[in-house]
């Protein structure tokens, strides 16, 4: 439990971080 409430916490951030990247990527594309 306290390895998936720590790496949860990671990886929201990490995933906050790639979803920012991709959002980016797709309005370059749309330009």
């Amino acid at each position: 439990m306290a390895l998936l409430g720590g790496e949860g916490s990671v990886g929201k951030r990490r995933r906050e971080r790639v979803r920012r990247a991709v959002a980016g990527r797709r309005e370059q594309w749309r330009k």
